[in-house]
C-alpha cells in the first residue's frame, strides 16, 4: 500500500492526480465532490472520514494492499498491522494555514486563524515525520512549492522512491491552481 499524506491543503490531491496519471491503482470514492477549493477533486474515501474509521479501528486496510490511498497526517500513527510506503506532501506552513482559513471561512465566516494554528500545523508536520522515522516507515517528502514552481526535481525524487519513471505525469500540474502563496 502506498499512502499519500500530509497536512490538509498541502497538495495531497495533486499528488493523487499525478499517481493516477502515472497508472497507479488509486482508492477513492468520489463522495467529496470537486469545489472551488479543489476543482479537480479531493481523491478521498468517504468524504475524508477515514481518520474516524482508523481511530475507531473500524477499517480493514488490507483491501488497499496494492493500491494508493490518501490519509492525512493525523492518520499515519493510526495505521497498524501492515507494511506501507508514504509519499508525504509538505508545503509552506503559512500557505497551508491561509488555504485552510479560506476553506473554513467559506463555511464559517467568523473563523479567523491565529499564530497558534501555524505553530500547531508545524508541530503536526514534525511529529508525523518523527513517527515515520521512529517506526521505520519508508517515506519520501515531496515539497508542494517546488512541485509547482520547478517540478522536475520533485518528480525525479518521486520516481526514484516509487521505482518507476513518472516524469510524463508532470503534465497534470496546473500552476493556475497555486492560489494561496505566502
Amino acid at each position: 500500500m502506498i499512502v499519500v499524506s500530509g497536512l490538509e491543503r498541502s497538495g495531497t490531491s495533486l499528488m493523487m492526480q499525478i499517481l493516477e496519471d502515472a497508472g497507479f491503482n488509486l482508492s477513492y470514492d468520489g463522495s467529496r465532490k470537486p469545489d472551488e477549493h479543489n476543482p479537480n477533486g479531493y481523491y478521498e474515501l468517504e468524504d475524508g472520514k477515514i481518520i474516524l474509521e482508523l481511530t475507531n479501528n473500524n477499517i480493514n486496510l488490507n483491501k488497499y494492499k496494492n493500491k494508493v490511498i490518501k490519509i492525512t497526517a493525523y492518520g499515519i500513527p493510526l495505521i497498524s498491522g501492515m507494511k506501507y510506503k508514504v509519499i508525504y506532501m509538505e508545503r509552506n506552513i503559512e500557505e497551508v494555514a491561509d488555504s485552510q482559513r479560506k476553506m473554513i471561512s467559506s463555511r464559517y465566516p467568523m473563523y479567523t486563524p491565529v499564530e497558534e494554528d501555524i505553530r500547531l500545523l508545524s508541530k503536526l508536520n514534525a511529529t508525523t515525520k518523527r513517527y515515520m522515522n521512529d517506526n521505520d516507515i519508508e517515506y519520501v517528502v515531496i515539497n508542494y512549492n517546488k512541485l509547482i514552481t520547478n517540478p522536475i526535481q520533485e518528480i525525479r525524487k518521486l520516481s526514484n522512491f516509487l521505482g518507476k519513471d513518472i516524469s510524463d505525469s508532470v503534465r497534470v500540474i496546473d500552476k493556475k491552481l497555486y492560489r494561496n502563496r505566502s
